[in-house]
C-alpha cells in the first residue's frame, strides 16, 4: 500500500473511533477494571454483574441491606452486604469469605459475585444474548432456597436487573 493510503485508512480509522467515541452513550462503570479482571477469570458474563451490582447497591462497596439490619434487631445474625450484597454469613460462607468486612473490600466481593453468577449460570442457563431470569432469580433466593414451581417469587426483582441489564447494553 503505498504512503498516501497508509495515511490516510490511519486517520480514516481515527476520525472513525472518535466519532465512535463521541457517538456513544457509554456509562462508565465504577470498579469497571475489576468487573473485568473477574468476568475473565471466572467466565463470568460481565454485563450481567454489572447490571446486578447496580441494582443492589448502586456501586456503594459499604452498602447494607435494611432489612438484614432489622433481623439483627430481631436476633437474627445475618447481613446482606457490599457490592453484591452478599448474604453474610450464609452465601459468604459458601464462597470461602469467613470476615465479614472483607465483604466491603470491592475485589472480594465481586469475585464472590462472579462466582456465584457463574454457578447460577450452570445451574439455570439462558441462550446466548437471552437475559438469565432464572438465574437472576437464584441469584437474589440465595444459595439456601431451592426453586420451586418454576419461580423463586421474586419477579419484581427479576425485572429491576433486568432493566439494569439493559441499560448496561454497552458494557
Amino acid at each position: 500500500m503505498n504512503p498516501l493510503a497508509v495515511a490516510l485508512t490511519a486517520a480514516g480509522a481515527a476520525l472513525l473511533a472518535a466519532g465512535k467515541a463521541a457517538g456513544a452513550a457509554t456509562r462508565a462503570v465504577p470498579f469497571d477494571a475489576i468487573f473485568t479482571r473477574m468476568a475473565k477469570k471466572y467466565g463470568t458474563p460481565k454485563r450481567l454483574m454489572v447490571a446486578i451490582v447496580s441494582y443492589e447497591s448502586g456501586f456503594n462497596p459499604r452498602a447494607e441491606n435494611e432489612e438484614a439490619k432489622a433481623d439483627a434487631k430481631r436476633g437474627r445474625d445475618v447481613d446482606s452486604l457490599g457490592l453484591g450484597q452478599i448474604l453474610w454469613p450464609d452465601t459468604a460462607g459458601d464462597y470461602g469469605i469467613k470476615d465479614r468486612e472483607r465483604l466491603f473490600d470491592p475485589e472480594t466481593n465481586l469475585d464472590a459475585v462472579a462466582r456465584i453468577v457463574r454457578d447460577k449460570l450452570k445451574r439455570y442457563p439462558a441462550l446466548p444474548g437471552e437475559f438469565p431470569a432464572d438465574a437472576v432469580s437464584a441469584y437474589n433466593a440465595g444459595t439456601s432456597l431451592r426453586k420451586q414451581g418454576g419461580s423463586f417469587g421474586n419477579q419484581e426483582y427479576v425485572n429491576r436487573v433486568r432493566s439494569k441489564w439493559e441499560e448496561y447494553a454497552d458494557v
